[in-house]
This record gives C-alpha cells, sequence and structure tokens, in this order.
C-alpha cells in the first residue's frame, strides 16, 4: 500500500490532536497543531519530506525499538535538525520533540505507547511513500 502526503499530513494531525487532548492545559501543543495546519496547507508535501529525509535516517532505529533513549538520553535534536533548510520546520520539530522529552517521565505507560505508535506509523508511511 501507498501513502500520500495527505495521509501522513493526517497522521501527524491525529497525533497533535491526540497530544493536545491528553495535556489540554498545555498551550504549546495547541500552538504546534496550528503552525501544523498552516505548514501543510503552504507545502503538502514538506513535513513527510523532511521526516524521511532527516528523521528517520538518524532515528529510525530508534523509533522502530521504541527506544526510550530517544527522549531520555539523547540531547543532539537541534545540531541534527539545524542541517535542515527550512527554519519553519527546524523550529516545528525541535520544539515538537523538546515537548515530548519533557513530558515523557511524566508519561503513563499508554501515553507513552500511543506516542510510538504514532511514531512507527508516520514511519511505515513515510518508508511506503514514493
Amino acid at each position: 500500500m501507498n501513502f500520500t502526503s495527505v495521509d501522513f499530513n493526517n497522521k501527524v494531525s491525529e497525533l497533535l490532536k491526540a497530544l493536545v487532548d491528553r495535556f489540554p492545559n498545555n498551550n504549546d501543543f495547541k500552538t504546534l497543531k496550528s503552525g501544523f495546519t498552516m505548514v501543510k496547507s503552504v507545502k503538502e508535501d514538506l513535513a513527510v519530506t523532511i521526516f524521511k529525509n532527516h528523521v528517520l535516517p538518524k532515528y529510525r532505529d530508534f523509533i522502530v525499538a521504541r527506544d526510550e533513549k530517544f527522549f531520555l538520553e539523547y540531547k543532539d535534536y537541534e545540531a541534527d535538525l539545524s542541517q535542515m533548510k527550512y527554519t519553519t520546520q527546524i523550529d516545528y520539530w525541535n520544539n515538537l520533540i523538546d515537548m515530548v522529552k519533557d513530558l515523557w517521565v511524566s508519561m503513563t505507560p499508554d501515553d507513552k505507547k500511543a506516542i510510538w505508535d504514532y511514531l512507527c506509523v508516520l514511519t511505515v508511511m513515510a518508508e511506503k511513500m514514493n
């Protein structure tokens, strides 16, 4: 099965909605959700392009293994993501990772599983896109 950038964006939107619903007092997730809506309307394939070209090559193994070191120990996201040419997306991915990382230790096992599920689905979708 092949996926489109619309499918990918819809799944990212679901993840952001889930985070907003789970953490309703965290206005930063709401801001990210609104920002993502705007970015995807301007350049539909930008999120998946960056995920495929900059997130998966370095972090795929962490995601597929559901390795908590990704959120607990890894500290070079900003340096890694600064290699991107899209400033808005650098900020977007940095902010999302940092916000999840900040909340990770206080999340329930179900919350963590849900985030890993979304990241794994996004990985499969991105890898199956042409």
